[in-house]
Formats: structure tokens, sequence, C-alpha cells
């Protein structure tokens, strides 16, 4: 059986795609007036949750390659929200929330749990729950 070729059809990489993009433009939406970005909110999020990480294990936590988590640390720590120094091997950097990052996540916390919680409501609360374990279930796939 050939797979439908339109935009959308059957491809899974492209439907999932479009569906991050939606989600993360309105997540986006949800935290503008904080001043951070979906991407930022998450790596503040993770830092606060767990604590003071090396770039590459907060890149592998994230789900992110070195490079793209660097993209999103950098207005961070240009805004002070998070430091950045370097590791005691020099071959490594450490990235931490700061008191400003800690605050900034607090004041963007009503806003996610807006956002979630009509997600939540659109969706059924059940069918969200399946949607995450489905979704990270696929996170040990190869292919």
């Amino acid at each position: 059986m050939t797979p439908e070729v339109s935009a959308g059809g059957t491809c899974n990489s492209y439907l999932v795609r479009r569906v991050d993009r939606h989600l993360n433009a309105v997540y986006d939406r949800a935290l503008a007036g904080t001043g951070i970005r979906t991407t930022q909110f998450s790596v503040l999020r993770a830092l606060a949750l767990e604590g003071d990480a090396r770039i590459s294990e907060l890149a592998a936590t994230l789900g992110m390659d070195r490079s793209t988590l660097s993209a999103n640390v950098k207005p961070l720590q240009r805004d002070g929200l998070v430091e950045v120094t370097e590791a005691s091997d020099r071959r490594a950097r450490d990235v931490s929330i700061t008191p400003a990052g800690r605050a900034t996540l607090e004041a963007a916390m009503p806003a996610w749990i807006a956002v979630q919680e009509s997600f939540e409501a659109a969706m059924g609360h059940e069918s969200a729950r399946a949607l995450r374990r489905l979704l990270a279930g696929t996170l040990t796939w190869e292919g």
C-alpha cells in the first residue's frame, strides 16, 4: 500500500512537526508578556527543578542538541536569568538559574498553567494524559 504523499497525509513526522509549531506558537503567545519564549521557559524550569547542570547534561534532559540549547541560553544569560561558568575541566560549561531567572519563571508560571489547563480542557484530561504517554514512548524509538 502506498502512503498518501499530500501535505499531512500519513507522514508522522510532518504532523508531529506541524503540531509542535502550533503548540509552540500558542505557548509563546501565552508567555509573551513575560519576556521569555516557550523553549526558554523549559530551560529555566529544568534548572529550577534539577539544579545546576552541565550544558551537555541539560541538552540531554531537554532533548535538544548542544547548539540549540546554547542558542536558547544566550539570551537568558544576556538578560541575567542564567549564569554560565566554565566547568572545572575547562572543556565543559555549567549553567545555573539566577534569582532573576527564578523570579521570571515564577512570573511566567500562571500563563503556562493557564495554557496547560486550556489544552487539557480542549483535549479532555484522559486524552491529554494518553497523548503524553504515547509521545513519551516514542522517545525510545530509534526507527
